[in-house]
């Protein structure tokens, strides 16, 4: 399911017509609200290039660009960025 992104988008206009400039924060904003009942809930994020991690979603990183997930069966962390992100489910760990 892709991100539905209509809300206030900035236009401005060039030669090849009204383009749509969606700015970071607009991003950020879509996704958390996308995925907010998965706070603190183990999940697994599939990333574009199909890559699948599983862990706790922790917050919001960077500025909202990233999100934290604490990896199962590892004492690391994985930073990912929004942009990277296919889908997010809960885990069924959780």
């Amino acid at each position: 399911m892709a991100l539905n992104i209509v809300k206030n988008p900035k236009l401005w206009s060039s030669k090849y017509g009204k383009v749509v400039v969606m700015d970071k924060y607009f991003k950020a904003e879509q996704f958390h609200n996308r995925y907010i009942q998965l706070y603190e809930h183990f999940v697994v994020v599939t990333l574009i290039d199909g890559t699948t991690l599983e862990g706790l979603y922790n917050d919001d990183f960077y500025e909202d660009e990233a999100i934290l997930i604490s990896l199962i069966n590892s004492p690391n962390v994985a930073i990912v960025k929004i942009d990277d992100i296919q889908k997010m489910e809960v885990s069924p760990l959780d």
